[in-house]
């Protein structure tokens, strides 16, 4: 049963003689305000944390299992973020700190070890460390593979394989993601994911792309960059376009199969967009390439 301190949050608003009419004012109905505090129903973390402000008292006071829900949201918000503009700095230290953490929400848990797993495999950490991860994913946490997080593991473990110049085995775990990647290419099916999941499902399609054009498939990896630029419009997230422009045009400079000035605006974009959400990686990368443009346009 959860503790939720009701009485604490009143004596309070009553000890700053506050009504509910004055504490709700701009956060909430009083109707949302009468029910936590006469039948404690609770509010969005989101109402109760302004409310708790305007007393003066933290979320963990009143509510500690939201709090900790609260902390763990947001950490899985900023390692989304932090991976997806290539800040593999702070992702590491965000995985770090989630790893100290004891999870209050099984869903939170799986979501972190799919981002932990990920970014174990982009900061190219020992294969034993990363497959010990993978594994708990796909047999403890999620035996019915049912989750993003299976995914990201076997996208992970494909780009550790790769590493080894095992075409085998990254064909293996190419195969096994392709099958599992149809259920994202409609719309409606993205349609009920959180905000975490969402950003987390954009990771994994940057992932499968880049690792499809790795492998020379480049007609698959601009299948699902395309796929991926429907996603990121439909929810208006562009902090993933640096890295999907660029790749993009990385798959047209390696097929020499496209027009300079196409490449040219590509790689364009991808500084310009790595410029707007802080990714440095993008920034350097995109710039090397525009000057090998220049050069070889002249």
């Amino acid at each position: 049963m959860a503790t939720i301190n009701t009485e604490l949050f009143v004596n309070q608003r009553k000890k700053l003689g506050m009504s509910q009419v004055a504490l709700c004012r701009g956060i909430c109905t009083q109707s949302t305000l009468s029910k936590f505090e006469n039948k404690a129903q609770v509010p969005s973390v989101a109402i109760l944390t302004q409310l708790c402000d305007r007393l003066g008292l933290s979320l963990n006071q009143v509510y500690p299992e939201k709090a900790q829900l609260a902390q763990e949201q947001q950490l899985l918000i900023q390692l989304v973020q932090e991976l997806t503009r290539d800040d593999l700095r702070a992702a590491v230290s965000l995985v770090n700190r989630g790893r100290t953490l004891t999870w209050q929400s099984a869903d939170h848990q799986a979501t972190f070890l799919g981002l932990e797993v990920l970014t174990m495999a982009t900061t190219n950490q020992s294969w034993t460390a990363t497959l010990t991860v993978a594994t708990r994913i796909l047999e403890v946490v999620d035996q019915q593979r049912s989750t993003i997080a299976t995914n990201l593991a076997f996208l992970a473990l494909a780009m550790m394989i790769s590493r080894h110049h095992d075409q085998q085995g990254m064909s293996l775990y190419m195969e096994l993601l392709r099958q599992r990647m149809v259920r994202y290419q409609q719309p409606e099916q993205l349609s009920d994911l959180s905000a975490i999941d969402y950003g987390e499902l954009l990771l994994l399609m940057l992932g499968y792309a880049a690792l499809a054009s790795q492998a020379g498939d480049y007609s698959l990896s601009d299948q699902w960059l395309h796929r991926l630029s429907i996603a990121a419009n439909q929810r208006n997230l562009s902090a993933c376009l640096p890295r999907l422009k660029l790749l993009a045009a990385k798959n047209m400079i390696r097929q020499d199969g496209g027009p300079q000035w196409q490449v040219t605006n590509l790689l364009n974009d991808a500084v310009a967009f790595a410029r707007l959400h802080n990714n440095q990686t993008v920034i350097v990368q995109g710039s090397a390439l525009l000057q090998q443009q220049v050069k070889k346009n002249h």
